[in-house]
């Protein structure tokens, strides 16, 4: 029932109606402090952008909220700098969480020039990309 409601609001979009949409498995996050109005409860959320394979951005993805940590970031990091590496492509997001049973995952991937900074600061981001550009 949730599903066909979903469809045809969908469907009926002005902007989405031409997308496909995407049906996804639930997966719990680790949640943090905070709440965005609209939004889906902030989780421990980072997001990437990369560079022909290098990053050029990386901080947390709910910029709206207080700061928010966890000590093994860096296995966050590295899930996201393998997706980034087997994807090969130029310009690249990529949006990585860690789950209530303690692992990281890709969220999603998207092409970086229709993402949102999130808190990465945007002039320090072009600076890393118009070094790399020069080399």
């Amino acid at each position: 029932m949730h599903y066909k409601l979903v469809t045809e609001r969908y469907l009926n979009d002005p902007i989405l109606h031409w997308q496909k949409p995407v049906v996804r498995e639930f997966i719990p996050l680790v949640p943090v402090a905070g709440q965005v109005p609209g939004k889906v409860r902030p989780s421990l959320e980072y997001r990437s952008f990369w560079w022909y394979g290098e990053c050029v951005g990386w901080d947390r993805y709910w910029y709206q909220i207080p700061p928010y940590e966890s000590p093994d970031v860096a296995d966050g990091f590295a899930v996201a700098n393998q997706i980034a590496k087997k994807l090969n492509v130029p310009f690249l997001v990529v949006d990585v969480a860690k789950t209530l049973a303690g692992h990281w995952i890709a969220i999603e991937c998207n092409d970086a020039q229709e993402s949102g900074y999130a808190s990465i600061p945007p002039y320090e981001l072009w600076r890393k990309i118009l070094a790399l550009v020069g080399q």
